[in-house]
């Protein structure tokens, strides 16, 4: 069961998973967003993900379209470590559309859910999802989001946890944005480069990079 899971208020009693469970007690960040992030959100999530994978840090995200498809997709391509949390059933795959992106994650890497096989995706299993993303995590990056995103209550629930989180300031006239720069102005860090919030994570937990040179 993984260790930071039991540190939250309200554990799963049981998790379901496909692939490596160790990656599960590595250190983790989680990554998201938008589903309807833009190309530069999206090229944020994905550089993001690949830089920590690429010091041994295991990306976490929910599969979404969007930025969490991008954060996922980015830890791959780095032959990295990436954590898929669903929303329904291992035997499921939602967004069916992702199903390409979730068989390669249960091949390389894993994929959590605390929903029984033949589960569907219910409207509240996004929120009940989202604390584990959160919980997995050391720290959470929010890449892009609006107002009402879901990916803002996960970074609520981060700093609740007693987690980091990060927001990417954006477009200060897009409202896609506003949820991040809400964010940073209740006292998120400002994630400036992904290197640099690499470094920072690091520096913070003590973690020996595998490279200085990938950095």
């Amino acid at each position: 069961y993984p260790e930071r899971l039991k540190e939250i208020i309200d554990p799963p009693v049981v998790l379901f998973y496909r692939g490596d469970l160790d990656l599960a007690n590595q250190v983790c960040v989680s990554v998201v967003g938008s589903r309807k992030a833009g190309a530069y959100g999206q090229k944020v999530a994905y550089e993001v993900a690949a830089e920590a994978t690429k010091a041994g840090i295991t990306v976490v995200s929910g599969l979404a379209m969007g930025v969490d498809a991008c954060a996922h997709k980015g830890a791959l391509d780095v032959d990295g470590n990436t954590i898929a949390v669903m929303p329904c059933g291992l035997d499921l795959c939602y967004p069916k559309s992702n199903g390409w992106l979730y068989n390669r994650i249960c091949q390389s890497s894993l994929a959590l859910s605390e929903y029984p096989p033949g589960q569907k995706a219910e409207k509240w299993h996004f929120v009940e999802r989202n604390r584990l993303v959160s919980g997995l995590s050391i720290a959470t990056v929010v890449a892009q989001a609006g107002p009402k995103s879901g990916s803002i209550r996960t970074a609520q629930l981060a700093a609740e946890q007693g987690r980091e989180v990060f927001g990417v300031p954006g477009d200060i006239f897009d409202l896609e944005y506003l949820g991040v720069h809400n964010l940073i102005q209740d006292g998120a860090n400002v994630l400036t480069s992904p290197k640099g919030f690499v470094r920072a994570i690091s520096g913070q937990m003590g973690i020996r990079m595998h490279s200085e040179k990938k950095l």
